[in-house]
């Protein structure tokens, strides 16, 4: 009878072991959750300006950077877009995402360079807004189509934008570049590229953008009056 005793209290001290191991450690929130709090927390904070959900969110995803590095983008371009942090810990955390591998830090960092006046080589920033739009980030490809339109900080060459526009309208599938790709083909061509300018529209409408609809439409229209 003792022996049965014991072996019922041993198991059961056994059981509650198990049981209270996997509770403790789901009181730690996962990443997974933690991702979807902050999204949630930044959505209130764009949408709302919400300035608790702003500091909340930039919270998390600064905590999460120091997991993975792709967190660092989401931190860094919170912290500038909703105000919550300063430029220069803005840019720390873009900086350490690009360091870390990622990609669209590194296209953030880029822009706010050439256009936020952050400091870093402007040199840097060229060459990494080239490398990112090849490597799939459109962030990489809108800031060196935007520095080659407007000749800033290298010498204007648009039909090397119109192209790297159009590579991230067909490639990377972004809408907003196949419309500032066809509206800049008008601008610099004319009637003489509209079919070159219709694809990247109709490309924008099938993407969503209804402004590539109209203005696929309006050049459609244009095109057909005598």
């Amino acid at each position: 009878m003792v022996v049965r005793r014991v072996l019922f209290f041993g198991l059961a001290i056994a059981f509650v072991a198990c049981a209270d191991g996997p509770r403790a450690r789901s009181r730690r929130p996962s990443t997974a959750r933690l991702v979807r709090s902050a999204d949630r927390a930044e959505r209130q904070c764009l949408l709302k300006s919400d300035r608790a959900s702003c500091r909340a969110a930039f919270a998390t995803w600064e905590s999460l950077c120091k997991k993975a590095p792709a967190y660092c983008a989401r931190a860094g371009n919170l912290a500038w877009m909703a105000n919550v942090a300063s430029a220069s810990r803005s840019q720390e955390l873009l900086r350490d995402g690009c360091a870390r591998g990622d990609d669209g830090s590194c296209a953030s960092a880029a822009s706010r360079v050439l256009f936020a006046d952050a400091p870093g080589s402007v040199e840097d920033a060229l060459l990494q807004a080239d490398r990112t739009c090849q490597k799939g980030e459109w962030l990489g490809c809108q800031t060196l189509a935007t520095e080659l339109e407007l000749g800033r900080h290298v010498p204007r060459d648009v039909p090397r934008a119109v192209k790297t526009l159009e590579y991230s309208c067909l490639k990377i599938e972004d809408g907003a570049a196949c419309i500032d790709a066809g509206r800049l083909t008008i601008t610099e061509w004319g009637a003489a590229e509209a079919a070159r300018a219709r694809t990247s529209f109709d490309e924008a409408c099938r993407l969503g953008f209804d402004e590539g609809c109209f203005r696929r439409d309006a050049l459609d229209a244009k095109l057909a009056r005598p």
